[in-house]
Parts: C-alpha cells; sequence; structure tokens
C-alpha cells in the first residue's frame, strides 16, 4: 500500500513484523527502554513536588503521556502491521475464485 492509499492518521511502516519483533526483544530497544524509564521517574517527581504550580504539572503530565506513548511505539507498529496482515488474509480467503485456472491451481484439481 503507498502513501495515497493510506487513511488519515495512518503510518506507513517500511519494517517487518518479524524485525520489530527482534528490534523489541534486543538489547538496543533495552537501553532505550531503560533510559526512558529514568526520564519517566524523573518527569514523573515533577508531577508530585507539592510546591510544582499548575502549569508546571500540566507539562510534565503531558511529558509523561509522550514517554509512555513512545515507549509502547514498536508494539503498536508490530501489532498494527499483523492485523494488517490478518485483515488483507481474511479478505483474500473471502474472495471467490474469479477462473477454473485460480481453482485447479488453488485445489489442485
Amino acid at each position: 500500500m503507498d502513501e495515497e492509499e493510506m487513511s488519515p492518521g495512518a503510518v506507513l511502516v517500511a519494517s517487518s513484523a518479524g524485525e520489530l519483533t527482534e528490534f523489541i526483544e534486543g538489547t538496543l530497544w533495552a537501553d532505550i527502554g531503560r533510559e526512558l524509564d529514568v526520564w519517566l521517574e524523573g518527569v514523573r517527581s515533577i508531577n508530585e513536588d507539592p510546591e510544582a504550580d499548575d502549569r508546571t504539572r500540566l507539562i510534565a503530565l503531558g511529558r509523561i503521556d509522550a514517554l509512555k506513548h513512545f515507549l509502547l511505539l514498536p508494539e503498536v507498529m508490530r501489532d498494527s502491521l499483523i492485523a494488517d496482515q490478518t485483515s488483507h488474509q481474511e479478505e483474500n480467503d473471502e474472495k471467490p475464485l474469479d477462473n477454473e485456472e485460480e481453482r485447479e491451481e488453488i485445489f489442485n484439481v
């Protein structure tokens, strides 16, 4: 699917689900995750500071939300690819066979 065919808000992912799984399970993402967890704890401490004003807390909440979304991004991308593949497979399974050659090829008749 090219970018013109995509629905608004959809993201074009060039990686395969397998590549994303390898990344998620790899040491690079583990290293990045640990660093982002440190950032997240720092921002949470700002949000929990009783002396912080409302503006500072709102900014901290926005950063917390962004970090949480970023930490989930590889899994969301992979799961989206898998769901798209499953959807396309189901569409193809439901598609009627158009000609005798397709039937013979699939059913070896």
